[in-house]
């Protein structure tokens, strides 16, 4: 009886009706929201039903072991459920209305939590009791036959050329019609900097942007002019980038290999690489982001390979090791926040890891000496703008801003001088996007001196008290994208966007004759390819490859099932993607600009999979 009532609670919050309506009766909301039970709902009783037997058998195993380890799943289910219930309420009403503008409307709130947790609950244990009995690091023979059998046997004994010939083939069509390669926002202003700059001596080169990639992409259109066009040189870029992202996941599947997983589970690696679109989109996309994943998934790889003693004696090792210093240099050279994710991973790994201590201090000891010579040194010496302070503040300036629009009446005459040294006061209210943080920050004084910072921080801080749910409210609408799993998609760079950028690109630079395009003749075949993916993953199950929140739940679901596990390997792969989402959490705009996580997105599935085979033995060499 009591598993039913929980299934009938479950069927209850994925059911009922949160919206706001007015006179509504709790009594008569309930009797409405089961007014469309039929037979599916009663097929999905039984089916919860049988879901909640089989997790309390797998908890009562937990408890008998561990009692602490209830929180690894008690939590994320409390955490997943608050997500469902307070996301719902800012996709629909940017606020958090939905949830506490009336009694009513919090004791649904509060039905469907208990619903979402007993649900959640029950997912996670079955999911954690499933990992501790899944067998990936198995060498059996391949009983498959025929092509297929052929293919795996191929695939595991030559895991490296095997996936990077599968990666490149599939992907030739994809190059064709995206030639000469997809243009962005910052794609267009990376090439415009770089030609004021470089070529017409008008400007400074600016930091905005990893100099590095600002280089790249003038200096491949610039040498394509001189031959034969600047579409040729970006293409020889894009081509370039292509390649290297494949070589970086046939090195993650060879190492897999090496770490004896089955070429059952290496072929759906490979398969989720192949088949997922949004990484397929990315593929050609001209932006420092898809560079700064690749050498992210290298360094996630050789990290492994150094902390579990995979790494041979002899010239192998200082190969390896020059492979991870190598990575972690491509890391940090090609994002700004890049060092945030080196810093605390070489601190954290030097102190866990006696054995490996001196190595690790060496790096972390090199990547802060670095990062000040290279700011402080390199960088002016070459005339190079450094990046303005505004983009640390996307969190302080949009509670500020929403705090002027909702509460512009309680600003002292003092706040708003404070506030209009570092902002457009008079129209930042105006200006205010919950989802977005880009038009208020581009308001941002760069002429602001240190102490008109300090007294416009302090501003922010005053204002906090006074009225603390404005600045909370401002923080979850840039955050709850990453964490609802029913909002919006992630979004598409696609040929259109891509063509205008191009255009507006040689609009700004005539004098250089860049006819920069993507040619006519693919058109059709450009937007059918394109219509034809995103419409296949908008079907139910498949549309969860589009949907951020997939991600950062499979992400903060390792991490708890490492703590249960006391995985100390597995919890340092995953420390540098934490820090990377957290580094989002301050970034601009949530979970529908997918570039900001991507890296993320490319390093899971091996990090997946290493979680599970922390006790695999190491293939012999």
């Amino acid at each position: 009886m009591r598993h039913i009532c929980k299934a009938f609670l479950i069927i209850l919050a994925l059911t009922i009706n949160m919206d706001l309506q007015e006179g509504e009766k709790l009594l008569d909301l309930l009797l409405q929201s089961l007014q469309g039970l039929n037979l599916i709902y009663g097929v999905l009783l039984y089916l919860f039903v049988r879901l909640l037997q089989y997790s309390d058998r797998a908890g009562a195993e937990l408890k008998r072991r561990k009692k602490w380890e209830s929180l690894c799943y008690e939590l994320p289910a409390c955490f997943f459920s608050f997500c469902m219930v307070f996301g719902y309420s800012f996709y629909k009403s940017n606020s958090w209305n939905l949830v506490f503008c009336s009694h009513v409307q919090l004791l649904k709130c509060l039905i469907a939590f208990a619903g979402y947790y007993c649900l959640f609950r029950a997912v996670i244990l079955c999911i954690f009791a499933a990992a501790d009995k899944v067998i990936i690091a198995d060498k059996k023979t391949i009983q498959c036959r025929g092509i297929l059998g052929w293919y795996l046997k191929c695939l595991e004994a030559y895991p490296f050329r095997t996936a990077f010939l599968t990666l490149l083939i599939w992907s030739i069509p994809y190059m064709v019609l995206s030639y000469p390669g997809i243009f962005t926002c910052d794609t267009k202003i990376q090439l415009d900097n770089g030609y004021r700059a470089l070529v017409y001596g008008t400007s400074q080169l600016r930091n905005q942007h990893p100099v590095i990639h600002t280089l790249l992409l003038v200096g491949s259109t610039l040498l394509g002019n001189c031959f034969s066009s600047a579409n040729a040189g970006l293409f020889l870029l894009s081509l370039t980038q292509a390649l290297f992202t494949m070589g970086a996941v046939a090195w993650t599947v060879a190492y897999l290999c090496r770490c004896r997983v089955s070429v059952q589970w290496l072929a759906a690696v490979l398969a989720f690489f192949m088949l997922n679109p949004r990484l397929q989109n990315y593929l050609f996309v001209l932006v420092k982001d898809v560079w700064y994943a690749l050498f992210m998934m290298i360094f996630v790889v050789e990290l492994h390979r150094i902390l579990t003693g995979r790494c041979p004696e002899g010239k192998k090792k200082r190969m390896y090791l020059g492979i991870l210093i190598a990575s972690a240099a491509g890391v940090f050279f090609f994002r700004q926040d890049g060092i945030y994710v080196l810093i605390p991973t070489a601190l954290a790994a030097g102190i866990l890891y006696k054995k490996h201590r001196r190595l690790f201090f060496c790096l972390f000891v090199s990547v802060c000496l670095l990062s000040v010579i290279y700011q402080k040194g390199i960088l002016p010496a070459c005339n190079v703008a450094n990046n303005n302070t505004r983009q640390m503040f996307s969190i302080p300036f949009q509670q500020t801003a929403r705090y002027v629009k909702e509460a512009g009446e309680d600003v002292t005459k003092a706040e708003a001088e404070a506030i209009a040294g570092v902002l457009d006061y008079e129209n930042l209210g105006e200006l205010y996007n919950p989802n977005l943080s880009d038009p208020v920050k581009s308001t941002f004084n760069k002429e602001a001196t240190g102490k008109e910072i300090g007294a416009y921080l302090k501003v922010w801080l005053q204002m906090f008290f006074k009225h603390p749910g404005i600045y909370i409210q401002a923080t979850m609408n840039n955050l709850y994208g990453y964490f609802y799993p029913d909002g919006y998609t992630t979004l598409i760079q696609d040929y259109g966007t891509s063509q205008e950028y191009m255009q507006e690109c040689n609009e700004h630079n005539k004098e250089l004759n860049l006819q920069l395009c993507h040619p006519e003749r693919f058109a059709g075949a450009r937007e059918g390819m394109e219509y034809l993916r995103e419409m296949l993953f908008t079907l139910p199950v498949l549309s969860i490859c589009n949907l951020s929140a997939t991600y950062i739940w499979i992400l903060f679901l390792l991490i708890f099932y490492g703590i249960r596990k006391r995985d100390k390997n597995g919890l340092m792969l995953l420390l540098p993607l934490f820090v990377v989402f957290l580094v989002c959490m301050a970034g601009p705009t949530y979970g529908w600009y997918f570039r900001y996580m991507y890296s993320i997105v490319m390093c899971l599935p091996a990090v997946l999979v290493l979680n599970l085979t922390e006790h695999a033995e190491c293939a012999c060499e």
